[in-house]
């Protein structure tokens, strides 16, 4: 009968792997919140911003909020492929929005029209960029797939 070794390293995780993903949606889900009452007194009071772009920016908060929390519990209990990989997403797209949640907030602190502010949306569209890249190169190498995450035998 044929027998594969690694059977079981696919069901099993690799505690450091989870951790560093959890770690991941963790800081993700903490530092925003940390940073949500500074976001909606400033959207509250800026007369520039109108209501379509604050719908929009509660929407997306919400969403990765609402993602990287599923991603958590995914990265706690998970054990199937698809959990794995709703972990690895959700944390991406977690420490994505928590960048440019910072981005933003540093903005909202500089006068309007200063070189800064420029320097800073410049920063805001680098971040998503590399963020993409960076996803992309490790799907393509190898290093963002399943094994990686839960593809180590425990001793």
């Amino acid at each position: 009968m044929w027998h594969n070794s690694n059977v079981f390293a696919i069901v099993q995780f690799d505690s450091v792997g989870v951790e560093k993903l959890i770690g991941i949606l963790g800081f993700s889900l903490f530092g925003s919140l940390s940073l949500l009452p500074f976001t909606v007194d400033r959207v509250k009071d800026d007369s520039n911003i109108t209501e379509t772009h604050k719908i929009i920016l509660v929407l997306i908060f919400g969403l990765i909020w609402v993602l990287a929390s599923v991603g958590f519990l995914c990265g706690l209990h998970g054990k199937s492929d698809f959990e794995q990989a709703v972990c690895r997403f959700t944390a991406r797209l977690g420490i994505l929005g928590l960048t440019l949640l910072v981005i933003l907030n540093l903005i909202w602190m500089l006068p309007s029209s200063t070189f800064a502010t420029v320097c800073f949306y410049i920063f805001m569209i680098a971040a998503v960029i590399l963020h993409i890249v960076l996803w992309i190169t490790s799907c393509l190498v190898g290093e963002d797939k399943i094994e990686e995450i839960a593809g180590t035998e425990q001793q």
